[in-house]
Protein backbone atom coordinates (compact mmCIF):
# COMPACT_ATOMS: atom_id res chain seq x y z
CA UNK A 1 0.00 0.00 0.00
CA UNK A 2 3.03 2.62 1.11
CA UNK A 3 4.94 1.51 -2.42
CA UNK A 4 1.32 2.33 -4.08
CA UNK A 5 0.87 5.63 -2.53
CA UNK A 6 4.06 6.38 -3.15
CA UNK A 7 3.93 6.13 -6.96
CA UNK A 8 0.84 7.88 -7.33
CA UNK A 9 1.13 10.70 -4.96
CA UNK A 10 3.48 13.64 -6.09
CA UNK A 11 5.71 15.85 -3.90
CA UNK A 12 4.25 17.32 -0.66
CA UNK A 13 1.09 15.51 -0.89
CA UNK A 14 -0.80 13.91 2.19
CA UNK A 15 -0.71 10.37 3.30
CA UNK A 16 -3.24 9.74 5.97
CA UNK A 17 -3.94 6.35 7.53
CA UNK A 18 -4.62 4.58 10.78
CA UNK A 19 -3.33 1.90 12.24
CA UNK A 20 -4.41 -0.78 15.65
CA UNK A 21 -2.67 1.06 18.64
CA UNK A 22 0.11 -1.14 20.37
CA UNK A 23 -2.31 -0.77 23.18
CA UNK A 24 -4.90 -2.94 21.52
CA UNK A 25 -2.81 -5.82 21.72
CA UNK A 26 -2.71 -6.00 25.58
CA UNK A 27 -5.96 -8.46 26.89
CA UNK A 28 -5.51 -6.53 30.63
CA UNK A 29 -6.46 -3.08 29.30
CA UNK A 30 -10.55 -3.90 29.39
CA UNK A 31 -12.75 -3.14 27.05
CA UNK A 32 -15.01 -4.47 24.61
CA UNK A 33 -12.30 -4.87 21.83
CA UNK A 34 -9.44 -6.98 22.41
CA UNK A 35 -7.47 -9.35 20.46
CA UNK A 36 -7.86 -12.55 21.02
CA UNK A 37 -4.96 -14.83 20.40
CA UNK A 38 -1.95 -11.74 20.03
CA UNK A 39 1.33 -13.48 22.05
CA UNK A 40 3.28 -10.66 23.36
CA UNK A 41 6.68 -12.45 22.16
CA UNK A 42 5.39 -11.75 18.24
CA UNK A 43 5.12 -7.99 19.06
CA UNK A 44 8.78 -7.35 16.11
CA UNK A 45 7.79 -10.60 14.73
CA UNK A 46 6.54 -8.26 11.76
CA UNK A 47 3.65 -9.73 9.75
CA UNK A 48 2.21 -11.97 12.65
CA UNK A 49 -1.46 -12.53 12.33
CA UNK A 50 -3.92 -12.42 15.30
CA UNK A 51 -7.89 -12.89 15.99
CA UNK A 52 -9.47 -9.90 17.22
CA UNK A 53 -12.98 -8.92 18.21
CA UNK A 54 -14.52 -5.58 18.36
CA UNK A 55 -17.74 -4.27 19.85
CA UNK A 56 -20.50 -2.97 16.72
CA UNK A 57 -23.01 -0.55 17.48
CA UNK A 58 -26.29 -2.73 17.47
CA UNK A 59 -25.04 -4.77 20.43
CA UNK A 60 -23.40 -7.30 18.01
CA UNK A 61 -19.23 -8.46 17.94
CA UNK A 62 -17.17 -8.24 14.91
CA UNK A 63 -14.50 -10.78 14.41
CA UNK A 64 -11.68 -9.96 12.48
CA UNK A 65 -7.90 -11.14 11.31
CA UNK A 66 -5.13 -8.68 11.54
CA UNK A 67 -1.64 -8.58 10.55
CA UNK A 68 0.76 -6.87 12.79
CA UNK A 69 3.28 -4.51 12.23
CA UNK A 70 5.38 -2.70 14.66
CA UNK A 71 5.17 1.01 14.97
CA UNK A 72 9.09 0.77 14.14
CA UNK A 73 8.43 -1.36 11.39
CA UNK A 74 6.21 1.52 9.85
CA UNK A 75 8.55 3.98 9.85
CA UNK A 76 11.12 2.00 8.20
CA UNK A 77 8.33 1.69 5.32
CA UNK A 78 7.49 5.12 5.51
CA UNK A 79 11.14 6.69 5.17
CA UNK A 80 12.15 3.67 2.57
CA UNK A 81 8.90 5.38 0.70
CA UNK A 82 10.41 8.98 1.05
CA UNK A 83 7.19 9.89 3.86
CA UNK A 84 8.05 12.00 6.47
CA UNK A 85 5.49 11.77 9.38
CA UNK A 86 3.99 15.11 10.15
CA UNK A 87 1.10 13.87 12.65
CA UNK A 88 0.96 10.96 14.88
CA UNK A 89 -2.83 10.99 16.69
CA UNK A 90 -3.52 8.60 18.76
CA UNK A 91 -7.37 7.74 18.90
CA UNK A 92 -9.55 8.80 21.38
CA UNK A 93 -10.81 7.25 24.99
CA UNK A 94 -14.32 7.08 26.14
CA UNK A 95 -14.23 6.01 29.84
CA UNK A 96 -18.21 6.06 30.15
CA UNK A 97 -18.05 3.15 27.71
CA UNK A 98 -15.22 1.35 29.10
CA UNK A 99 -12.66 2.79 26.32
CA UNK A 100 -10.04 4.00 28.89
CA UNK A 101 -7.05 3.75 26.25
CA UNK A 102 -6.69 4.68 22.75
CA UNK A 103 -7.18 2.15 20.26
CA UNK A 104 -5.96 3.72 16.99
CA UNK A 105 -3.08 5.50 15.70
CA UNK A 106 -3.79 7.87 12.69
CA UNK A 107 -0.53 8.86 10.89
CA UNK A 108 -0.34 12.02 8.56
CA UNK A 109 2.93 11.82 6.14
CA UNK A 110 4.22 13.86 3.42
CA UNK A 111 5.52 12.65 0.45
CA UNK A 112 9.42 13.95 0.03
Amino acid sequence: VISEAHRVLKKDRRLIFSALHPFYLIKETGGHDVAQNFKYENYFNEGSTYRGEAAAQNGGTVVFNETHFSITFVSKVLTKYCFLTRKLVEGSVVPEKGILLPRYLIFECVKS
